[in-house]
């Protein structure tokens, strides 16, 4: 007959994990999580970056389409442009998170559109425009190009990543890459 009381003390069922398992298992998906993540930013950064470049260059069209055509902006009456004859629309660089589309004409300015893009997207930075000393540029009214002879860039940086910038640039003839 089988000694009963040493069968019983080997037989002993194993069941569950270590905890080094656990912490291997554990340690595997914040590693997991962490790239996930930090990609994720940077996705987020590029796209913020992206979004602010062809906000910038819709609002460039719109100021060279409204300076091609010689519209007027629709203000009440006794600005400046409805007496005055229009020179164009021009985009000029207030500080590093906003801008403004102006009516330039003879007696003064008229703002049609004022942009700040701090509260929405607050990483991206809009560098001063290369060329003109002004931070502005103006699209001649009927297709004349631009009053600054040469090549003007607009760059947007990524304040706290490390998106490369991006940047437009509005030829002497009022062409926007």
């Amino acid at each position: 007959m089988p000694n009963l009381k040493f069968q019983t003390l080997y037989k002993k069922k194993v069941s569950g994990y270590t905890l080094l398992e656990l912490l291997i298992v554990v340690s595997i998906m914040i590693l997991v999580f962490v790239t996930g993540f930090t990609s994720y930013r940077d996705y987020q950064r590029r796209q913020s970056l992206g979004a602010v470049v062809r906000l910038i260059y819709a609002d460039l069209r719109l100021a060279q389409e409204y300076s091609i055509a010689g519209k007027k902006p629709d203000t009440p009456s006794g600005n400046v442009c409805t007496t005055s004859s229009l020179n164009g629309y021009t985009f000029h660089r207030i500080n590093s998170n906003s801008y403004e589309i102006l009516a330039t004409c003879v007696g003064g300015d008229v703002q049609v559109k004022l942009v700040d893009f701090q509260n929405s997207f607050s990483n991206v930075s809009l560098s001063t425009l290369s060329g003109p000393s002004s931070n502005a540029i103006m699209f001649r009214v009927l297709g004349r190009g631009t009053d600054y002879a040469g090549v003007v860039t607009i760059t947007l940086n990524d304040t706290g990543g490390t998106t490369p910038p991006q940047s437009l640039t509005i030829t002497e003839s009022g062409e926007i890459k």
